[in-house]
Formats: structure tokens, sequence, C-alpha cells
């Protein structure tokens, strides 16, 4: 993973060294709000026995239930800083750092189905299991080519490298109106909800448009598709009846989401 970062980092400083004697470049500070829709995925490989007297009844293994994002409109703000080198032919190259704050983001499964080959009541119903995304740590690192098409408006492309440090919360629901009532009575369902640290890195791609509306001040307009990599936690499990019904999972996500943010600040020099 360093020699990887510090590779990305010869990469965007390279033609800014190289064409560093055309003109001298123009650095910017800026902080932005804006919208962001959530398309984040996942899925859950469950096991599951109901066993009967001992003897196995019905039986799940590595059965895969999907995810998909929940409450998928949200807020996100966002502070850059970019430093863009004039090229030939009004053509500029950016290198920009950003660091987000985002609300957390929810992806939500579909209803398992549990195999129930001899139409036991004692199996679980409308079991939903929800993961939440909590960012702590959100950051990026992007190239921006640009073309400036008035000297006042600047359009660019956006390539970026994304690092996240999130918390992930899993639950489920559990209908247990069809569970024995020895079950509930006695204490014996047992319900365990799970939380993780998990680091992600990931890319993003997108493009804007920056305008200089009053002297060194600038409105930039930018929207950034970003995905990460896929991170394995432990899902929710539950345990029934003395070891009669056992459900274990793990859940992979992969946060994914489209952010639009307009943002205001100062160009130096």
């Amino acid at each position: 993973m360093r020699k990887f970062f510090l590779i990305w980092v010869t990469l965007l400083l390279l033609p800014t060294i190289v064409y560093a004697n055309i003109d001298r470049g123009n650095l910017s500070l800026s902080a932005g709000v804006g919208g962001s829709v959530n398309t984040s995925s996942g899925k859950s490989h469950f096991n599951y026995d109901n066993l009967f007297a001992a003897a196995v009844d019905a039986v799940n293994r590595g059965t895969p239930v999907p995810f998909h994002a929940k409450d998928k409109a949200d807020f996100v703000s966002k502070l850059n800083a970019d430093y863009f080198q004039p090229l030939p032919e009004k053509i500029l190259l950016g290198l920009g750092f950003s660091y987000f704050f985002e609300s957390s983001k929810d992806i939500k499964s579909g209803t398992y189905i549990f195999a129930n080959p001899r139409n036991r009541a004692d199996y679980p119903k409308n079991y939903v299991v929800k993961t939440k995304i909590d960012p702590k740590g959100h950051f990026s690192v992007s190239v921006k080519p640009g073309y400036q098409v008035h000297k006042n408006v600047l359009i660019y492309s956006l390539f970026s490298f994304h690092h996240m440090r999130a918390n992930l919360f899993s639950s489920s629901s559990l209908n247990t109106s069809n569970l024995p009532n020895i079950i509930l009575t006695n204490g014996a369902l047992r319900i365990r909800d799970y939380s993780e640290r998990r680091s992600f890195n990931g890319f993003g791609l997108g493009g804007g448009v920056k305008y200089k509306f009053f002297r060194n001040w600038f409105l930039d307009i930018c929207a950034e598709w970003v995905r990460f990599g896929r991170k394995k936690i432990t899902g929710p499990s539950f345990t029934a009846n003395r070891d009669e019904v056992l459900v274990d999972q793990n859940i992979k996500i992969r946060p994914t989401w489209v952010d639009i943010t307009s943002s205001v600040g100062y160009e130096f020099g």
C-alpha cells in the first residue's frame, strides 16, 4: 500500500515539475456543501440450521442475500485545496486534496429465505438485516486536467484516489410471533448485532466547472462518482431454543455514492 501511494504522488507531481517553467500556477482553497446519492451495496452469506431433537431438519449453507441502498439522498460538505498549473493552448493541470464530512449511509437486505421442508412453525420469518456505514475520516487526492474556456471559466475532469475509515453497525429484525413460546418465556432467544471499524480504499471519477465571479473569488460546481473496494464484516447472529435454531453470517460491504457539491473559494496569486 505504501508503494502504491508513493507512485500515485509521483504521478501527480511529475507533470507540474515538467511544466513549471511555463507560468506560475495558482493555489486555491474552498469549502462546499451539496447532496450525496447513496448507491452502496453488499451481499450476505449466511448459514442456517434448524434442528429437531438434535437431528438436522432444515439447512442453508452459504446462501447469498443481496443488500441495496436505503434512504438514498443525504448531505455532504467538504474542504478543498487545489493547485492549477497552466500548460500550452489554454490547458491546465490541477492537483487537488479534499476532506469530506458525511452523514451515515444505510444498506438493507431483502427478506431471508430459510429452508423449511417440513413446514415447521419454529423457523424465522420476515428476517431482514440493515448495515449502517458511518464515515469517520474520508479524504481524496485527485488529478484535474482542465481547459480555460474563458478568462473566468475553467472546466475540468477529475480522477481521484479515496481513503476512508468507517464504523459499520449491522443489526437484524426478527419476527418472533411464530417461534415456540418456550423460547420467549425462558429467555432462550439470543440475538447478537455487530459493530466493527474498517478502512476502505477506492477511486472517484467526475468533473466540474470553476467560475471566477469577483476578483479572486470563485464558485466551483463538481460532480463525482466514488466507489470503494469490498470489505467483509461479521453479520448479526441468533440462536434459539437451546441451539436448535442457529443463524450466523458474514457480509461484504461496498460503499459507493455520487456527490454533487457547490463550493465557494479564494484563489491566491
